[in-house]
């Protein structure tokens, strides 16, 4: 399984982005269905305690932490994270997610994460 944020998330449910078919094409509906069906992935409340100490300390401050605690959740629950948001790229890295561009991948890549 994998985890998406929601910049493939909006892709994915909006016709007018630009990478709505792209998103569409890499399974993302039935990622989502698993995500808000009841498997949602949410950090722990050790790691949401935590989070804003260990993301200042990586220099991971203001709207950034939200992509911080994505990145956080994500690597406790070890899974990778395909995302179109090039800008939380640095903080994804940063942190060492297993991160994906949906953007620099082919379709069937992403679908065989899925599996």
């Amino acid at each position: 399984m994998i985890a998406v944020d929601t910049s493939v998330i909006v892709a994915a449910i909006s016709p007018w982005h630009g990478f709505h078919d792209v998103a569409r094409a890499t399974c993302v509906e039935d990622i989502i269905s698993r995500q808000w069906g009841g498997k949602r992935i949410d950090p722990s409340p050790v790691l949401y305690a935590s989070a804003i100490g260990r993301l200042a300390k990586q220099g991971i401050v203001g709207g950034s932490t939200y992509d911080g605690l994505v990145a956080l959740t994500v690597l406790e629950h070890g899974m990778p994270l395909v995302s179109l948001d090039r800008r939380a790229e640095r903080t994804y890295r940063r942190l060492g997610v297993d991160y994906r561009g949906l953007y620099l991948l082919k379709p069937a890549y992403v679908s065989d994460l899925a599996r």
